[in-house]
């Protein structure tokens, strides 16, 4: 994997497919599960929070992703900016959005770990 993201010249939109391909089957986000609970008193439902994470895949997140960018270019809206993510709480399906922003801006990367280890430098 190390050598296929370190080519010279490697767009970001390339790069990052490579990592995700490569990567198809690893976890790449994790939420905390939860589940609606309702206060018998009050009748007020809240969410839950539950001892375990359910996590996404690089695979099932690039699948979003893909998803994501073909509605937004096969079902245009006026006034929405490709480009622009939608605002909200931090949660999986914003990283897709995120994500498909690709192109020469690179802020959506930053949710994701590195999934490739930085190199160790030789003494110079």
């Amino acid at each position: 994997m190390d050598q296929r993201v370190e080519r010279p010249g490697l767009p970001l939109a390339d790069l990052v497919a490579t990592v995700m391909e490569g990567y198809a089957d690893r976890p790449a986000l994790g939420e905390r599960a939860t589940e609606p609970a309702t206060d018998p008193d009050t009748g007020r439902t809240t969410l839950r929070l539950l001892a375990r994470f359910d996590t996404l895949t690089y695979g099932e997140l690039w699948d979003r992703v893909g998803a994501e960018t073909s509605e937004w270019r096969h079902h245009p809206v006026p006034g929405r900016a490709c480009g622009r993510s939608a605002t909200g709480p931090a949660a999986v399906e914003n990283v897709a959005v995120e994500q498909r922003r690709g192109g020469d801006d690179n802020r959506g990367l930053t949710a994701l770990p590195p999934p490739v280890a930085p190199r160790a430098r030789g003494r110079g």
